[in-house]
C-alpha cells in the first residue's frame, strides 16, 4: 500500500465525514444560537478581544453581574466563532454559512481522530494477533462514530459544535496516552495541555485528566505510571478548581422547563426513577438508535413526564450489558480490559450531564453523547474484529470475515441514512420545530417555536399560522389530563400583564393572579402553558394593539 493502513482509515473517515457533514453549509441559525452567537458581543466584534476572559458562553457577565449568568466559559469556541464572523464581513457571505462549514471540517476531523483513537484504545487493551484486521476495525469504529445519529445535533446546530472542537483535543490525549510505551512528566504535561485546550472548548473537557489517569491506573499501568498519574491528579485539582472559580459568584438558575427533575428531591424514589430513564434512555439512543426517533432534546420529546419507563429502553440496557459480557469473556485478558476502558471513556465523559454530581440545564440531551458514544463504538468494534478472527479459525479462509463486513456496511449505511435525516431537521427554525412535532404533536415548546417562526418572519409572516400555533401551544394536553387553558381573553391578559404590568388596572391583575393560582402555574406543565399565553398575548398586542387584545373575547 503507498499509504499506512492506519493513516488510509483515519483519512477515510475524515473525507466520509466532510461529504456527509458539507450538506449544512446553508443552514440558518436556529436554537441557541441567537444567545451565543448573534447576541455575543464577543462573536460581534462589538467589545475588545479580552472581554472573552469577563463573558460567560452567552455573553452575559461570568460573575453575575448582569443578573444572570449561563455559567459556560468557552473562549476557544467563542473566539474561532469571532475569528469566522470577521472572515465573513470580509469575503461578504453569511457569517451562519461560514461557520456551518468550519464545522464541517472540524467534524471530519474529529471523526478521523475517533478512528485514531480507536485504534489506540485497542492496542493498548489487547494487541492484535492472529491476522486481526485492526485497520479496518479502526475505520469501521470512526465511520460509525461519524455517522451516528447522536451527532446530528452538533453536526447541525452551530452553538452546539463546541462539543465538536473539545472532541479535537480530548481524542488527540487519548490517542497520544494509548500509543505511549514509557510515561513520565513530559507525557502528563502534554496530556494536561489537551485536557486545558478542551476545556477552553466546552466543560466536558475537564473529564480528558480524569478519564486518562484513572484507565493507566486500573488498566494500564505501564512503566512511569505512578508518577505520571500522580502528576494528572494535580493537574485535575488545578482545572477543576480554575474552571470553578470562574463561575463561583454567578446567578445560574435552572427551572423545570429545561429540566423535570429540578424541584424534586434530590435521592428520592421520584427523582431516582426520573434519573434512570435519562440514563436508560441514552444507552438506548447510542446501542440501537433505530429504536427510536431523535428529538435533539428529551424535554421537547415529553421524557421525563412520569409516563413509566419504556420497554424498549429495558430491552436496549439488555443489549448493552450482552455487548458488555461477551467482550469481557474475550480471548485472554484483553476482552476484560477493553471493557473496563470503553466503560470509563463512556462514564467519565457522561458524568458531567448524567444529573448525578449536580443538576444541568436539559434532562438528556444528545450532544452529551458526543464523546461518550465512541465508549460503546469501540466495544462494537472490537467484538466484530473478534467474529472475523474466529470465523476465519473455524471455517478457513475469509468468506466469514466477509460476510461480517457487509453487515458491517449494512448497518453503517442505515446509521448514515439515519444520520442523514436527523441533521436535515437543523435547516433552519421551522424544520426544527416541525421535526420535534413530528416525534412529539404535544410539544407546545415547538408549537411556540413555530409560532414565533411565522409571527416574525422576515419576508413572509403568517398571522393566521402563528395565531393557531400559539393557540395549540396554549391548549395543549398533558397526557391523560384536559387543557389547562381554553380562554383565549384571560390567555391574551396574562401576556400583557407579563409585557406591560403597569397598563393594567388593579382588577385585571388581580383576575389574572386568581386563575394563575388556580391553575397551578407553578408546575411544569403549566408553567410553559403560561409561556406560550405571554406570547399569545404578545401576538395580540403586535398585531392588533395593546386595546383590542385586552378586550378580546
Amino acid at each position: 500500500m503507498q499509504f499506512p493502513p492506519l493513516l488510509l482509515a483515519c483519512s477515510s473517515v475524515a473525507l466520509l465525514s466532510l461529504a456527509i457533514s458539507s450538506r449544512t453549509v446553508h443552514y440558518e441559525w436556529t436554537y441557541d444560537d441567537v444567545f451565543a452567537i448573534m447576541k455575543n458581543p464577543v462573536v460581534s466584534g462589538a467589545v475588545g478581544l479580552w472581554k472573552v476572559m469577563e463573558l460567560d458562553f452567552w455573553g452575559y457577565q461570568l460573575d453575575g453581574g448582569d443578573g444572570w449568568s449561563h455559567k459556560s466559559w468557552r473562549p476557544l469556541t467563542t473566539l474561532f466563532w469571532r475569528l469566522l464572523n470577521r472572515l465573513s464581513l470580509a469575503w461578504g457571505c453569511k457569517p451562519e454559512y461560514l461557520m456551518h462549514a468550519g464545522g464541517s471540517v472540524a467534524y471530519a476531523l474529529s471523526s478521523g481522530a475517533a478512528a485514531l483513537a480507536s485504534w489506540s484504545l485497542m492496542e493498548l487493551a489487547d494487541p492484535p494477533e492472529g491476522g486481526a484486521p485492526r485497520p479496518v476495525t479502526a475505520a469501521l469504529c470512526g465511520a460509525a462514530f461519524a455517522l451516528h445519529p447522536v451527532h446530528s445535533e452538533v453536526v447541525g446546530n452551530v452553538t452546539h459544535g463546541a462539543e465538536i472542537y473539545a472532541s479535537l483535543f480530548a481524542l488527540a490525549a487519548v490517542s497520544y496516552w494509548g500509543g505511549r510505551r514509557e510515561l513520565g512528566w513530559k507525557e502528563a504535561s502534554l496530556v494536561g495541555a489537551l485536557g486545558l485546550g478542551a476545556t477552553l472548548c466546552k466543560e466536558t473537557g475537564l473529564m480528558v485528566v480524569p478519564f486518562i489517569g484513572v484507565s493507566e491506573a486500573l488498566v494500564a499501568r505501564r512503566r512511569g505510571w505512578v508518577e505520571f498519574v500522580g502528576i494528572l491528579v494535580v493537574l485535575c485539582g488545578v482545572l477543576a478548581g480554575g474552571r470553578g472559580m470562574l463561575t463561583l459568584e454567578s446567578n445560574f438558575s435552572i427551572n423545570t422547563e429545561s429540566n423535570p427533575l429540578i424541584g424534586k428531591e434530590r435521592w428520592s424514589t421520584e427523582w431516582f426513577w426520573g434519573v434512570a430513564e435519562g440514563h436508560l434512555d441514552v444507552i438506548g439512543l447510542m446501542m440501537f438508535p433505530w429504536a427510536k426517533d431523535f428529538c435533539f432534546d428529551r424535554v421537547f420529546e415529553g421524557s421525563g413526564g412520569a409516563a413509566g419507563l419504556e420497554v424498549w429502553i429495558f430491552a436496549m440496557y439488555g443489549s448493552f450489558l450482552g455487548l458488555l459480557g461477551v467482550s469481557y469473556v474475550g480471548r485472554g485478558t484483553g476482552g476484560g480490559k477493553l471493557t473496563l476502558l470503553c466503560l470509563l471513556l463512556f462514564g467519565t465523559f457522561y458524568l458531567p450531564a448524567s444529573q448525578v454530581p449536580f443538576s444541568v440545564g436539559f434532562y438528556v440531551a444528545e450532544r452529551t453523547l458526543y464523546i461518550p458514544v465512541l465508549g460503546v463504538i469501540v466495544l462494537a468494534g472490537w467484538v466484530w474484529e473478534r467474529g472475523v478472527v474466529g470465523a476465519g479459525r473455524i471455517w478457513g479462509g475469509q468468506w466469514g470475515g466477509v460476510a461480517l463486513l457487509w453487515g458491517a456496511m449494512v448497518a453503517l449505511a442505515s446509521l448514515g441514512a439515519m444520520f442523514g435525516d436527523n441533521v436535515q431537521m437543523w435547516e433552519n427554525k421551522r424544520t426544527l420545530y416541525e421535526g420535534v412535532l413530528k416525534v412529539n404533536e404535544r410539544s407546545f415548546n415547538a408549537m411556540r417555536g413555530l409560532g414565533e417562526y411565522w409571527h416574525f418572519h422576515d419576508t413572509e409572516p403568517d398571522s393566521e399560522k402563528a395565531l393557531n400555533y400559539y393557540r395549540l401551544a396554549i391548549n395543549s394536553k398533558r397526557p391523560g389530563a384536559e387543557a389547562v387553558l381554553a380562554d383565549w381573553a384571560m390567555a391574551g391578559r396574562i401576556g400583557l400583564a407579563i409585557l406591560n404590568p403597569s397598563d393594567l388596572d388593579e382588577a385585571l391583575r388581580e383576575e389574572v393572579g386568581s386563575w394563575l393560582k388556580r391553575s397551578g402555574a407553578g408546575e411544569t406543565w403549566h408553567y410553559l402553558q403560561a409561556r406560550a399565553a405571554h406570547d399569545y398575548g404578545y401576538y395580540l398586542w403586535w398585531f392588533g394593539g395593546s386595546e383590542s387584545a385586552v378586550k378580546t373575547e
